[in-house]
C-alpha cells in the first residue's frame, strides 16, 4: 500500500513539474512575441502612429494608465487595433474593484435553517406595504390605496 502512495505522490509530482515548465515556455514565447519588431507591444505607450484604417493612436490613453475611473469607450471605437481591445478592457476589469472583487452566489453564502437570513424569503410582517414594494420593484409611483374593512 505504501508503494502505491509513493508511486502516485510520483505521479502527481511529475505531472506538477511538467505544468510549469509548460507554463515557463508559453510566458517567454509570448515576451519574445512582443519583443520582435514588427509586433505591437500591448503594454508599451501609444505611439505616433496611424494605423491603416486612418485611426491616430495618439490619442489613446496608455493601457499602464487605465485606471477604475477611466473611460475605456475610446478603446471600443471603429480602428482600433484588435490587439489593444482585449489589453484595455483586461486591465479595466483588473483596477476595477467591482469587477475584480465580484464573488458570485454560492449555496453556502446564508444559513438555509433560518427563513429570515436569506433577504426575501421568511414572513412578511403586517408592518410591511407589499404594493408599493411591488411599485418599486416594477418603477412605478405608488397609488393609493382605499382603507378597505372587510367584515365577515
Amino acid at each position: 500500500m505504501l508503494a502505491v502512495k509513493q508511486i502516485s505522490l510520483y505521479v502527481v509530482s511529475i505531472a506538477c513539474l511538467l505544468l510549469a515548465v509548460v507554463t515557463l515556455a508559453l510566458a517567454q514565447e509570448r515576451e519574445q512575441a512582443n519583443q520582435r519588431p514588427g509586433s505591437a507591444n500591448l503594454y508599451a505607450s501609444s505611439t505616433l502612429e496611424v494605423t491603416a484604417s486612418g485611426f491616430d493612436l495618439s490619442t489613446l490613453p496608455t493601457i499602464e494608465s487605465i485606471d477604475a475611473q477611466t473611460d475605456i469607450t475610446v478603446f471600443l471605437q471603429r480602428g482600433v487595433p484588435d490587439e489593444l481591445r482585449p489589453a484595455a478592457l483586461r486591465r479595466a476589469w483588473i483596477v476595477t474593484p467591482a469587477i475584480r472583487d465580484f464573488k458570485g452566489l454560492a449555496e453556502t453564502d446564508w444559513d438555509f435553517n433560518d427563513p429570515n437570513s436569506i433577504p426575501g424569503f421568511g414572513v412578511i410582517g403586517p408592518d410591511v406595504d407589499v404594493s408599493s414594494m411591488v411599485a418599486q420593484i416594477l418603477g412605478r409611483p405608488p397609488r393609493l390605496a382605499l382603507a378597505r374593512r372587510v367584515v365577515w
